[in-house]
């Protein structure tokens, strides 16, 4: 029983540490606490590829709440960017007229923008960034059931997320349905399709 203990013991002082280190590393992304929130909801959910992609960028990623309207008009309404300083340095802008939504909700949106690797989106990326979006907001809602009962009026980018979460279990969990919404958004008529 003893060496169980020990062992149980070694194993928990591991894990909470590389969870300390790990935690660490957010700091180097965002210093807001609701985006931090956001970021942890990848280890709740076990989202590796996410949690993979922030380790990956490390110094070079912040995300931060940004009034997309101040970059253009045309941005105003928009969830969330991706964009690069040119000096190495990629940011997540995630609108702020959004910063109420759950940190569920945000961790979705940050899942879409950190699926764009490439220098100029394509269109199967953007299938992919949706997809990806579809996929957190599912696993969010089955450890979280509360957010199913969440106003849609109140928080619109749970109302995107639940049509999302529609569109990829219609189509057997593919992202076929998802892949003709994005296709037919004019925001996206001049991508390239690989």
């Amino acid at each position: 029983m003893k060496i169980f203990l020990r062992i149980f013991l070694i194993v928990i002082i591991f894990f909470y540490g590389l969870n300390i280190s790990f935690c660490q590393n957010y700091y180097n992304v965002s210093q807001d606490t609701k985006i931090l929130s956001s970021l942890r909801v990848f280890e709740r959910t076990g989202n590796e590829e996410a949690l993979n992609l922030i380790k990956k960028k490390d110094d070079n990623l912040k995300i931060i709440f940004y009034d997309l309207g101040l970059l253009s008009y045309n941005y105003a309404s928009y969830y969330a960017l991706a964009t690069s300083d040119g000096q190495g340095t990629d940011y997540i802008l995630i609108n702020s007229k959004y910063e109420n939504e759950p940190e569920d909700a945000i961790a979705s949106i940050i899942i879409h923008e950190l699926t764009h690797q490439l220098q100029r989106t394509t269109m199967d990326e953007e299938i992919k960034a949706w997809t990806n979006e579809a996929r957190q907001w599912i696993e969010c809602k089955k450890i979280n059931p509360e957010l199913v009962s969440l106003d849609e009026k109140k928080y619109p980018m749970v109302r995107r997320l639940n049509y999302l979460e529609k569109l990829y279990k219609e189509a057997n969990y593919s992202s076929r349905l998802i892949a003709e919404v994005v296709e037919n958004n004019t925001a996206y008529n001049k991508l390239a399709l690989k």
